[in-house]
């Protein structure tokens, strides 16, 4: 201590009379930020968020700085031995990370999957004897209260992926497996294809439907254009025109992609050790079925 005249160093942070210590490198990529606001004495995680512990945690749905936590809780019925829950969310405000706010529980029917507004949607699989019934709903809410509008059923199919996006709601299914068998519709053909279709906002009626293949996992839809994440890279599928959805790019991706957002007309990939890859959204490699 006596010889420490110029920095003080730990292994948590180095600092001088200035303030941490830093490397330019890694600074110049944190804009409008001091280094004291940066570069902190071994930061924590945060605060924690504890909940009941009778609340079984189901998912978690990110919007801007909140959270909304969907979770369910065992249900009785005198009239049905099987067990039986009921689903419900609570949105986490994070504007105060020092005083996270937890809203008042709202009881849906359901996983929440998708939130426009005051608008929400909903995933319900209900099984029985003989099949399998996906149902997406949605609903309005308001002081606290989800209000069922419409509903649409998807007979023998699990719904997996929900986003809303302009005028549609564009919904990722394949077939329900039982303990011994695909659970497929009485009286079909047993399609046992993954789709992807395309609901109407208004009403939840059809406007389109695709097949996928079934390994493609859908990250995005943004300006039309739909991005399914799949072996050996990225699927662009215009979706501008719902009733006639189509492949429009494929693009080779190194690694698996940690994270893809849209950012306007191109496409942001964070690859892990590969860095960032930069793609055009509006590109067209891919044959047009129409020509």
């Amino acid at each position: 201590k006596q010889k420490a005249t110029t920095a003080n160093a730990t292994i948590g942070i180095a600092t001088d009379a200035k303030g941490p210590l830093y490397l330019d490198v890694v600074h110049q990529s944190f804009a409008g930020l001091t280094p004291r606001e940066l570069y902190d004495y071994a930061p924590s995680f945060g605060k924690l968020v504890e909940m009941p512990r009778t609340h079984e945690g189901v998912s978690v749905l990110p919007a801007g700085d909140s959270l909304h936590f969907t979770y369910r809780v065992p249900a009785n019925s005198d009239d049905d031995g099987r067990p039986l829950v009921r689903y419900y969310y609570n949105t986490l405000s994070f504007a105060d990370v020092d005083a996270p706010e937890v809203s008042a529980p709202v009881n849906i029917p359901g996983e929440l999957l998708a939130v426009d507004g005051a608008r929400i949607y909903t995933k319900d699989l209900r099984w029985t004897d003989a099949r399998a019934e996906a149902f997406v709903h949605a609903l309005s809410v308001q002081d606290g209260v989800a209000a069922l509008q419409h509903s649409h059923s998807f007979v023998g199919r699990e719904v997996s992926t929900v986003i809303a996006e302009g005028d549609a709601i564009f919904v990722v299914h394949a077939p329900a497996y039982g303990w011994n068998a695909w659970v497929t519709s009485p009286g079909s053909d047993a399609d046992q294809t993954t789709q992807l279709t395309a609901l109407s906002q208004q009403n939840l009626g059809i406007l389109g439907e695709t097949a996928l293949d079934d390994y493609a996992s859908l990250q995005a839809v943004h300006a039309g254009r739909a991005l399914f994440n799949i072996p050996g890279g990225l699927l662009v599928t215009s979706v501008e025109d719902p009733a006639h959805p189509y492949a429009q790019a494929f693009f080779h991706s190194n690694g698996w992609p940690e994270q893809i957002l849209f950012e306007q007309d191109e496409i942001l990939i964070a690859a892990g050790r590969f860095g960032i890859q930069r793609l055009d959204a509006s590109a067209t490699n891919l044959h047009h079925p129409s020509r």
